[in-house]
């Protein structure tokens, strides 16, 4: 990003939500695009501290967001009420042309991703990890529970500011960049874990994503959110 100038900086000052978004911005540029190993702990404390600049201000932004869209849709909510939940509940009780609009952006990105799995045979499962490369990235798919086999389905097509604030809410307790150590003849990989369920849920390999790219999964994650503030905000500025 280059450097702002004088009056973007005045603009920045005046509108909390493109100074959220900017700040977002800056701390993405400094998210690698692989996760250090746990030898090179520097370096993997600057990508944590990254990372958690990054999501503290794009859920910064969404928060601000949905509070605009409280006091303009005239929804009535307490500040502390407002939430992707109560918004959706409020706005299918106006039936206008604005609140079907914003409750159509809502349910474009802010659905919990849904989970499905299918039981396997021996067979199935045992050429899967065969022919697997490697065995993090299979066990978030294939799982053998009191020896049945199952094989798990995540649809998060619609989940891409949801995973945001889960793993905002995430990371105020734990490390998003886990060890997988080494597998095999593997060398050892580590990886950004995105839970694909709330964090009160037990941990499980296989409600997770595991991504190797961090700047690369956050950069497309950024495109989603700048997207949904601009549509979103140009539907609360046609309201008359």
């Amino acid at each position: 990003m280059n450097e702002i100038t004088d009056e973007d900086a005045k603009r920045l000052l005046i509108d909390p939500i493109q100074f959220k978004i900017h700040c977002a911005e800056k701390s993405l540029e400094s998210i690698p695009d692989y996760v250090p190993l746990d030898i090179f702990p520097r370096e993997k404390i600057m990508a944590e501290v990254s990372i958690e600049n990054f999501l503290f201000y794009s859920v910064s932004a969404i928060d601000i967001l949905f509070q605009e869209i409280n006091k303009k849709m005239k929804l009535g909510l307490k500040s502390n009420q407002v939430s992707t939940s109560k918004i959706l509940e409020k706005l299918g009780q106006f039936k206008t042309k604005e609140s079907k609009k914003i409750e159509k952006l809502l349910m474009q990105y802010f659905q919990q991703p849904a989970h499905d799995e299918h039981e396997i045979t021996d067979v199935e499962f045992d050429d899967a990890f065969k022919n697997s490369k490697d065995a993090s990235h299979f066990f978030t798919e294939y799982e053998n529970r009191n020896r049945i086999k199952y094989r798990h389905f995540w649809n998060h097509e619609n989940s891409n500011l949801w995973m945001l604030r889960n793993q905002r809410n995430l990371i105020t307790h734990d490390s998003l960049l886990k060890q997988a150590g080494l597998r095999g003849t593997v060398a050892p990989k580590d990886f950004l874990r995105v839970r694909l369920v709330y964090n009160n849920h037990p941990t499980k390999m296989w409600d997770s994503l595991h991504v190797e790219n961090p700047n690369e999964y956050y950069s497309e994650a950024f495109s989603h959110l700048q997207q949904f503030i601009k549509n979103t905000q140009q539907i609360l500025e046609s309201k008359k």
